[in-house]
């Protein structure tokens, strides 16, 4: 288990864009848990109550859809770059949150920067298992959650601390300056820029006959 650990962090460090954007996707993480622990509180002590943030969880719902569904259809070439910007986003409902934004602006906000989460994870998964070798994906993968989800607790924990030694505008505010910065910041790094994904034809040109029209019966709803 130990020679599968330490190979398995190797292959994590000979790629920049791999650990780099572990550490955007980490810092979302932090980022989501504490809008997600001081959220409920400002929306029903001074947003309106408790349809005010369950209009905000339900547009978040439909915002993590809707990406998803873009995701399939945009294939970036430079996945890694455009799904690390698009977490920046999340800084729009922390911000809002912050200044006490009008309801329907929060819950668009939100609603938007849970869209950017659902770009990002079939933009990542397809990215990693397309640029890592089959016979390391289990290990390189293994770091991808023990970072992002590691800082999840972080949120909850620091979160009420923050809240009671300043109020609840600044731990947004200074939130939604990391998560703008470190995610956006990844744009930095030439590993991140640099790699690109070759477009997928819709049929490969040496298929078999047979399963180009098992494809062709599928895309038009025959089969």
């Amino acid at each position: 288990m130990l020679a599968g650990l330490v190979e398995g962090w190797a292959e994590v460090r000979a790629r920049d864009w791999y650990w780099i954007s572990l550490i955007a996707h980490a810092t979302w993480n932090f980022a989501a848990n504490t809008l997600l622990t001081l959220g409920p509180l400002v929306a029903v002590t001074r947003l309106g109550g408790q349809g005010t943030w369950i209009a905000v969880t339900q547009a978040g719902g439909i915002g993590l859809l809707a990406g998803s569904l873009l995701a399939g259809r945009a294939r970036p070439r430079r996945p890694i770059l455009a799904g690390n910007l698009v977490l920046a986003g999340y800084a729009v409902p922390l911000t809002l949150f912050a200044i006490g934004a009008p309801v329907p602006v929060l819950v668009a906000g939100y609603g938007v920067a849970m869209a950017g989460l659902g770009f990002l994870n079939p933009t990542w998964q397809t990215a990693v298992q397309t640029a890592v070798p089959q016979h390391v994906l289990a290990r390189v993968s293994s770091y991808d959650w023990l970072v992002s989800l590691a800082a999840q607790p972080l949120g909850v924990i620091l979160a009420p601390i923050a809240l009671h030694a300043w109020g609840a505008r600044l731990p947004f505010a200074l939130t939604a300056v990391l998560v703008a910065t470190v995610c956006a910041g990844t744009a930095l790094a030439p590993g991140v820029r640099e790699l690109r994904l070759e477009q997928p034809a819709d049929t490969p040109v040496d298929c078999p006959r047979s399963l180009r029209a098992a494809a062709s019966d599928k895309a038009t709803g025959t089969a």
